[in-house]
């Protein structure tokens, strides 16, 4: 009772993991950009299952303000050189 439709693996999920995992890397994050592209790799055959409500938080969250335009997004750190 009360709680929302089960969220699914969708390519649209799969595709918000990548750029983030992309942004990392560029942000010289390389330990996270690893880790998301870990869970990736390891979602890309999951496509139609249920996420957890773990993962659909996340999804919920990374859904907004990640659009293009840049709402929502980091600063990024500045590049030495």
């Amino acid at each position: 009772k009360g709680h929302p439709a089960q969220q699914v693996i969708t390519e649209e999920y799969l595709e918000l993991l990548e750029q983030e995992m992309l942004q990392a890397a560029e942000d010289l994050e390389f330990e996270r950009a690893a880790a998301l592209r870990d869970k990736l790799l390891a979602l890309r055959d999951s496509i139609g299952q249920p996420l957890s409500e773990m993962e659909a938080e996340r999804m919920s969250r990374a859904s907004k303000g990640r659009r293009k335009g840049g709402s929502g997004k980091r600063v990024p750190k500045p590049r030495k050189g």
